[in-house]
């Protein structure tokens, strides 16, 4: 499918929605990533895969009205208030959220939520950067070729200074206990930054470290954690984004990973950048777990269980591991053991596929 089809199909979709709001009496906004890539990229080509919008008003009840119109299937959660459009073509899956307000019990839990509006909702996102918001109709047209992204740009909402922070190559926190109140933000503190060369204002940087200091690893799910690591894992430096994680010590905290191997980590992923888009996303997260593994990361039923919900031979993982150790490297049983020893010696790729070829 050509780029400009899928922005024919996305608009049309963004129409509908539009149309059915409007009929509601609510309005539709994008809001986070897709507006910031907007200013930093001049484009919404990543918006094509992923779909995210939020309601002022009842997402559930739009949901409801709008799959019909689009083939599709649609699934509530009723305790965040949002819904999920899933179709069997492109795009495959839309998400839509209310306008919401959140309060948070205790540290590192599932935040209690409520209805509110869309300052509210921007005000309770992680950092300043993700807090901006474009209503629809200017999507729409820009998706039609109708306005440039530059026109796009001017039609954004954004009370709470983003657009200066993402200039200045800022991560800044909304409030300074947000690291306290969902530690996941942590690593997406980390990953934001190595995608965009930014660093931490003061206080985010203060926050970030007591944030780390106060982390529950044991109230925070592991599989919360390692989604955010899998995030770092598919940036497209996560060599860079691994290096950043490795110093600020939060792979240590929440996953028991030794200091001294993660650097390994960070090696392997620079050596095996040339090979990421080479292989699926599946592939390439095995590796990782592989890597995490060989340094040394907790072996705990919270762990294992969080890497069995992806994938269920876990002890195989372990088993390459201990046999790489073991023999330094010369010969791993499968190809992602390969290619993660690859990544960690420079030179076990050639070795081992030698061996095998015998």
């Amino acid at each position: 499918m050509l780029p400009e089809e899928k922005y024919r199909i996305v608009a049309d979709i963004l129409a509908t929605i539009d149309s059915v709001a409007r009929k509601e009496g609510v309005s539709v906004s994008l809001v986070g990533g897709v507006v910031r890539d907007i200013l930093v990229y001049r484009d919404a080509g990543a918006f094509m895969e992923d779909i995210d919008l939020v309601v002022e008003g009842d997402a559930r009840l739009i949901a409801r009205e709008v799959a019909p119109h689009l083939s599709g299937n649609v699934e509530l959660f009723d305790r965040f208030f949002t819904a999920k459009i899933s179709r069997a073509n492109f795009p495959s899956e839309i998400d839509l959220v209310s306008a919401r307000h959140e309060r948070y019990e205790c540290p590192g839990a599932l935040p209690t939520v409520s209805m509110g509006t869309l300052h509210q909702d921007l005000q309770r996102r992680d950092f300043t950067i993700n807090a901006m918001a474009l209503p629809l109709e200017p999507m729409i047209a820009y998706l039609r070729g109708e306005v440039a992204a530059e026109a796009l740009a001017s039609e954004i909402l954004d009370p709470l200074g983003g657009r200066d922070d993402l200039s200045a190559k800022i991560i800044r926190i909304l409030h300074p206990q947000s690291f306290t109140d969902d530690p996941t933000r942590l690593f997406r503190a980390i990953r934001y930054g190595a995608r965009l060369g930014a660093s931490f204002c003061p206080l985010t940087d203060a926050s970030f470290y007591d944030g780390i200091a106060k982390g529950d690893r044991e109230r925070i799910s592991a599989n919360r954690v390692l989604q955010e690591v899998r995030k770092l894992s598919l940036e497209r430096e996560p060599g860079v984004a691994f290096e950043r994680a490795i110093k600020s010590g939060i792979l240590s905290h929440f996953l028991g990973v030794e200091t001294a191997r993660a650097e390994d980590i960070s090696r392997a992923g620079a050596r095996l950048a040339v090979l990421r888009h080479e292989l699926g996303s599946t592939h390439w997260w095995r590796i990782v777990q592989w890597l995490l593994i060989w340094a040394g990361m907790e072996r705990s039923p919270r762990i294992e269980l969080a890497l069995e919900r992806r994938r269920k031979d876990i002890a195989t993982i372990y088993s390459e591991v201990e046999f790489a150790r073991e023999n330094r490297g010369e010969l791993i049983k499968s190809n992602a053991g390969v290619t993660a020893w690859y990544g960690l010696t420079g030179e076990g790729f050639n070795r081992v596929a030698a061996l095998r070829a015998n």
